[in-house]
């Protein structure tokens, strides 16, 4: 990833330690019902969001998270980012949902995960649609949304 050292740590400062922050296309159809299964299997409230155009990212260059098929998931902690398969499992294992998957899914190559995951990506739009509405999250979890 060639985000800048300064760039990094300015939006992990943000992220309190042990959470996470989500970065995601607010215009998939399947990224916005994905954020929306994640809040309510994070119990914890480990995680927060953005979209790629939000506040926290207006100092990084959020290209530098796109994939060759358009903006790959985001997710970010104190240990750093992490992009496609990686964040997925980042995610799963931080919500303690899935340990199947956060746990077996470390044992297939990073290029074979990466694989099923840009395929997914590629046809997201096709498949689930695309919408102008990014997810409205309830009051309850209004704050962990960065705009």
């Amino acid at each position: 990833m060639n985000i800048s050292e300064e760039n990094l740590k300015s939006v992990i400062a943000q992220i309190p330690e042990g959470n996470g922050l989500i970065v995601f296309d607010g215009s998939c159809v399947l990224c916005n019902y994905s954020v929306g299964y994640v809040l309510k299997i994070d119990k914890r409230r480990k995680l927060n969001f953005a979209t790629f155009d939000s506040e926290i990212l207006k100092n990084t260059d959020s290209m530098m998270f796109s994939s060759g098929y358009g903006k790959s998931i985001v997710f970010i902690d104190q240990s750093g980012i992490y992009t496609e398969s990686d964040a997925v499992l980042h995610i799963a294992k931080l919500t303690g949902s899935f340990p199947v998957l956060s746990r077996i899914g470390l044992l297939f190559p990073r290029f074979l995960r990466n694989n099923i995951y840009r395929l997914i990506a590629r046809y997201r739009y096709r498949w689930f649609g695309k919408t102008e509405n990014c997810i409205v999250p309830g009051p309850a979890d209004a704050g962990r949304f960065y705009w």
